[in-house]
């Protein structure tokens, strides 16, 4: 997986941890109606030429 993946790693269930305790912290108290990926750039390598 690390070798396809954009930045080199392969995801740990830390990473998605992460985002979740910021989302419930005060840090993230000003956003609302946001998509967050968390695949280290995944989805954007993904993005096919037709």
């Amino acid at each position: 997986m690390r070798s396809i993946q954009p930045d080199g790693s392969a995801g740990r269930p830390e990473d998605v941890a992460a985002l979740v305790a910021w989302l419930l912290g005060p840090e993230s108290g000003f956003v609302t109606g946001a998509e967050f990926l968390t695949d280290g750039g995944m989805t954007r390598k993904m993005i096919y030429a037709e």
